[in-house]
């Protein structure tokens, strides 16, 4: 459990600059690819995967893999501690009705570790906000990819457009809260029919 918290213990400017070094076209990542024949994109650049639309670009999708890297051991071993802390008896029960594992997990363990997964997104999203440093190593300066936080604060602070920046907050707010209350009633929802 302990390891599987250290990519999230790292500081964000250290691990920015670990994956910087690593992603950079003349790093580790591009010599190893070399020696084995192939040619790496440029991970480090907002040049478009595709070659034709720039929505998905190389710097987004390194972004997204540093991001999970550092988020994805944690979160499958919490998951893993909250489905093992079902109890044997109503895994043992639903066996006995002929339970398919495929509906053990869908009518019986998620519906009883939801609450985790609700923690655990929000725990997560609420983190995103705190990711600029990281970001912020990785690209330096691009303007394509902005956080939310960043948005905000370019709105209000550096072009004065208050009401906008206090919009884009606010807005934030509201779809965290509504997906909190979808969380809760599809719970909910779960823990009325597997009682039933």
């Amino acid at each position: 459990m302990i390891l599987t918290a250290a990519p999230i213990s790292i500081p964000p400017v250290a691990l920015g600059l670990l994956w910087r070094l690593l992603l950079e076209a003349d790093g580790p990542t591009a010599k190893f690819f070399e020696l084995v024949g192939l040619k790496l994109p440029p991970l480090l650049s907002t040049k478009p995967v595709f070659g034709y639309d720039n929505t998905l670009n190389w710097s987004y999708i390194s972004d997204l893999s540093v991001d999970t890297w550092m988020w994805m051991p944690l979160l499958v071993s919490l998951l893993l501690i909250a489905c093992r802390r079902i109890s044997d008896s109503i895994i043992d029960a639903a066996r006995i009705d002929c339970s398919s594992d495929n509906q053990i997990f869908w009518r019986i363990q998620l519906p009883l570790i939801t609450n985790w997964i609700a923690w655990l997104w929000l725990f997560r999203f609420i983190y995103l906000f705190r990711l600029h440093d990281t970001h912020w190593i990785l690209f330096k300066n691009l303007i394509v990819i902005k956080l939310v936080s960043i948005d905000v604060y370019d709105l209000t602070i550096v072009t004065n457009h208050y009401r906008e920046g206090a919009l884009v907050a606010v807005s934030t707010i509201v779809v965290s809260i509504t997906v909190l209350f979808v969380i809760y009633f599809v719970q909910r929802t779960f823990l009325k029919q597997s009682s039933t």
